[in-house]
C-alpha cells in the first residue's frame, strides 16, 4: 500500500513476530504530512484499503489508540479485510490487549490458512496468553507457510517448552 511503498518503518516492536513481518526494513517514520495525505484518502473513502497503510503509520509513531480508531472504521466499511485485521491486532498488541488481538487474528486464519503474518502473531498472542497447547498447532502452521522464519521457530521453541515470551508480561495475560 501507500505505506509501504513510501518506506515507512512497520509498526514499533511490541515483540517478536513484529521483527519477522516487518513491511519494510527502513526505519523511517511517516512525516505530518504523509499522515495527512493517509487522514485525507480515509476520510475520502472510508472503505479505502489506505486505512491499514493509516494504521500502520500510527503504530510507526506510538498512537495504538488512533490506529485502533482508524482499524475500527475501516473495517466497518470492508469487514473482510484480513491486512487490516492484523493491523487491528497489532495494534491491540501494543496496548497489551491480548484478548482482543487473538479475537482479530481468530478471524483472519479462519479466513486466511495461507495468513503468515496472521498465524505467526497468533502464536505470540497465545505463548503471551500463557496457552502453550494451542499455540503450538498454530506456530507449527506458521512455520509450514515460513520455514525460514527464525521468529517464528523462536517462538516454536517457546511454545513446546512451555515458557512465556515476555517475564515482564506474565501477569497481564489478560
Amino acid at each position: 500500500g501507500v505505506f509501504a511503498a513510501r518506506g515507512f518503518a512497520a509498526p514499533p516492536d511490541f515483540g517478536l513476530v513484529s521483527k519477522g513481518f516487518r513491511m519494510v526494513e527502513s526505519d523511517r517514520r511517516p512525516s505530518a504530512q504523509e499522515i495527512e495525505e493517509l487522514e485525507d484518502l480515509v476520510r475520502r473513502d472510508p472503505a479505502s484499503p489506505a486505512f491499514i497503510d493509516l494504521g500502520d503509520a500510527y503504530l510507526a509513531l506510538g498512537r495504538p489508540q488512533d490506529a485502533l480508531r482508524v482499524g475500527a472504521t475501516g473495517l466497518s466499511a470492508d469487514p473482510n479485510s484480513s491486512e487490516g485485521r492484523v493491523m487491528l491486532a497489532r495494534a491491540h498488541c501494543a496496548l497489551h490487549q491480548w484478548k482482543e488481538a487473538q479475537g482479530e487474528l481468530l478471524r483472519v486464519v479462519k479466513v486466511d490458512r495461507n495468513s503468515r503474518g496472521g498465524f505467526a502473531l497468533l502464536g505470540e498472542v497465545l505463548l503471551r496468553r500463557s496457552d502453550y497447547e494451542w499455540a503450538l498447532p498454530v506456530l507449527q502452521h506458521a512455520q509450514n507457510l515460513d520455514p525460514t522464519s527464525s521468529t517464528v521457530l523462536t517462538l516454536l521453541r517457546r511454545a513446546r517448552a512451555g515458557q512465556i515470551v515476555d517475564r515482564r508480561l506474565q501477569r497481564r495475560k489478560a
